[in-house]
Formats: structure tokens, sequence, C-alpha cells
């Protein structure tokens, strides 16, 4: 089962885990909304299947614009 995990490259944590990409990018979006550009630049969006190693789908501005793309009308 694939999840998708926010990491802040800062501090080399996980923000959170959600079933879909969608989910993750609204997280995003909410954050880029409430004016945190700083922190989701410092974000990266992997995708993590069991027993496979994580792929990287976004980070930094890309990982803001794919958001703002999977939702035109924010």
């Amino acid at each position: 089962m694939t999840v998708f995990e926010l990491w802040d490259e800062r501090t080399s944590r996980a923000i959170g885990r959600w079933p879909t990409e969608a989910d993750a990018l609204a997280v995003v979006r909410d954050l880029l909304d409430r004016g945190e550009v700083m922190t989701v630049a410092a974000l990266v969006l992997r995708s993590t299947d069991w027993g496979q190693p994580p792929t990287i789908v976004a980070s930094g501005a890309t990982l803001g614009a794919l958001a703002r793309r999977s939702h035109p009308e924010s």
C-alpha cells in the first residue's frame, strides 16, 4: 500500500502521512494559504510503498507549484 509523506528537510522529520497524494497536497496548499512559504520550501513529498525505497514526488518550490496546480481554484 502506497502512502504519501511530507518531510521537513531542516529537521529530517516526517510531518505526516496521507493515503493519497491529493490529501498531502491539500496540506501543502493550506500552508501556502497561511503564508508559510518558507515552511513549504523545506518540505519534501515522497511516496512510500511497503518494502520499497521511498520515491521523491516533489520538494520546495516545485512542491508548492504542484499543490497549486492540483487544485486550480485556490
